[in-house]
């Protein structure tokens, strides 16, 4: 995983590399994907609560309100084209 966030006792969430989200209801023991963050590779993440979470990549900050299942975009972030 590259980034972890822990709002409630049974909603572990991790994103990795490659912008897939996970959930785990046991403390990490065991993961369950729930879909893929769209927009390139994960910047940060964060679990509001054990339903909503917003997840930053490279084009913009995206939000769940169902666990990870479905992400719409929230705020859009324009390359500045240096790499």
């Amino acid at each position: 995983m590259a980034f972890l966030s822990w709002a409630a006792k049974d909603a572990l969430y991790g994103i990795d590399t490659s912008g897939g989200v996970h959930r785990s209801g046991d403390g990490g023991s065991t993961w369950k994907k729930a879909a893929t963050v769209p927009g390139g590779r994960p910047q940060a993440l964060t679990a509001v609560d054990a339903e909503h979470i917003l997840a930053a990549t490279q084009t913009g900050v995206y939000e769940s309100k169902d666990g990870g299942n479905a992400f719409t975009m929230r705020l859009a972030v324009e390359s500045s084209g240096a790499h």
